[in-house]
């Protein structure tokens, strides 16, 4: 049931906050490949536009991250030289998934 109710730390959360900051679409920087599919797939299921930002800069509004167990987020992420601030995140549990948190770029 923990495996279910979790859905492998679900990534549809993110796309829920992307789309109540910015409903029309998005621009997320992925930090890891890993992460790519992921956000993606969920993206695409909730049929929102999302573009991913492959460029380091300018930095983009909102960064994902994704973490295997055992890995950490940054206290203090950074991207192009600019300060993030975590808005949406989960937490996997089972034996499958990753840790993810979403960012937004702050002024």
């Amino acid at each position: 049931m923990e495996l279910i109710r979790n859905q492998r730390a679900d990534p549809g959360a993110a796309v829920r906050a992307l789309q109540a900051r910015s409903p029309g679409g998005a621009e997320v920087f992925v930090e890891r490949d890993q992460g790519l599919p992921i956000l993606i797939y969920a993206a695409a299921a909730a049929h929102y536009p999302l573009t991913i930002v492959k460029a380091d800069c300018p930095a983009p509004r909102f960064l994902f991250v994704d973490r295997f167990k055992g890995q950490s987020f940054s206290a203090d992420p950074r991207h192009c030289g600019k300060h993030y601030t975590p808005i949406a995140g989960a937490r996997v549990h089972g034996l499958s998934g990753t840790h993810w948190t979403l960012y937004e770029r702050q002024p």
